[in-house]
């Protein structure tokens, strides 16, 4: 997955899936996180796609973004970008509206604003 710490984009040293090192929580199934810290997580890495939104314009979509990964280096546009992290993010909504409804509560709607 790209990181924002590839695509320099600030912010993604105030969220602690995306850290430099490139081991998130998901490498730490021995920790299970509780609500209050997937709540933070979610919305810490959603300021860095709010903050692309207000700076990325229609004409800069287009932009490449050379991102290495050792020797290798892959080229995506900010648009793909943009649409990765928005499949992504539908896709986990799913998983956890899944979970919800599992155990008898309300599945989440991702079209209403979140209660904080």
């Amino acid at each position: 997955m790209i990181t924002s710490h590839e695509l320099n984009e600030p912010g993604a040293d105030t969220t602690p899936v995306d850290p430099p090192s490139g081991e998130g929580w998901e490498d730490h199934l021995d920790h299970p996180r509780q609500a209050d810290e997937l709540r933070f997580a979610v919305h810490s890495s959603w300021r860095i796609v709010q903050s692309c939104h207000e700076r990325w314009t229609p004409e800069t979509l287009g932009v490449s973004m050379p991102p290495r990964r050792g020797d290798r280096v892959e080229t995506h546009t900010r648009a793909s970008v943009m649409t990765r992290l928005v499949m992504r993010d539908a896709f986990h909504c799913g998983e956890i509206s899944l979970l919800l409804s599992m155990h008898g509560h309300e599945a989440l709607d991702p079209w209403t604003p979140p209660v904080c």
